[in-house]
């Protein structure tokens, strides 16, 4: 993560550290510049912290490194206006994801030679909404949402009855397949 307190890197995002945080806390603070204001932590967390409850005011990153090992962010909106949920922010969070994206590419590149990838949606229609094939399983990122299943039938029959997405959209995403 990066050390300086506050840093603009072109955009209508800065990135800095919490000044209150223990030094041995692992986030970023990216604050937005522009209306509506607002800022957010991005906390890299690990598979195993991912939990099937819903966590308010975020959305999750997922990226896969220069070295080749996927690394997810949990980007949890910390100070914005509380009258508003996070549907009036998504917009944002999406460039702001692609901002930290670009970032983290930008990191590999000048740390390890060769720059990651961030992971893509799942389509267009489904903005936000990311599905990762490993080993073990399936795994739904989305705003507010982290869900595993064991196969695809299970994955597919949440997303269509839980999420209402059409069998037909279903057919025509995006899997990023993850070894």
């Amino acid at each position: 993560m990066n050390n300086k307190m506050l840093k603009n890197i072109g955009s209508k995002f800065l990135l800095g550290i919490d000044p209150k945080s223990d030094i041995e806390e692992n986030y970023d603070v990216v604050f937005h510049n522009q209306f509506p204001f607002f800022s957010t932590n991005v906390y890299p967390i690990s598979i195993q912290e991912l939990s099937v409850k819903e966590v308010p005011m975020s959305t999750y990153m997922a990226y896969i490194n220069g070295e080749g090992d996927l690394e997810i962010f949990r980007i949890e909106l910390t100070n914005c206006d509380k009258h508003k949920d996070l549907g009036d922010y998504i917009e944002n969070l999406k460039q702001l994801e692609a901002w930290y994206g670009d970032y983290l590419m930008d990191l590999d590149k000048k740390e390890l030679g060769q720059p990651g990838v961030v992971i893509k949606d799942f389509s267009p229609e489904l903005s936000g909404l990311k599905i990762i094939k490993d080993a073990e399983g399936y795994m739904v990122l989305g705003h507010k949402l982290v869900v595993s299943f064991e196969n695809e039938d299970d994955m597919d029959a949440f997303l269509e009855q839980e999420l209402e997405i059409s069998a037909t959209l279903l057919d025509q995403g995006i899997v990023n397949t993850f070894e």
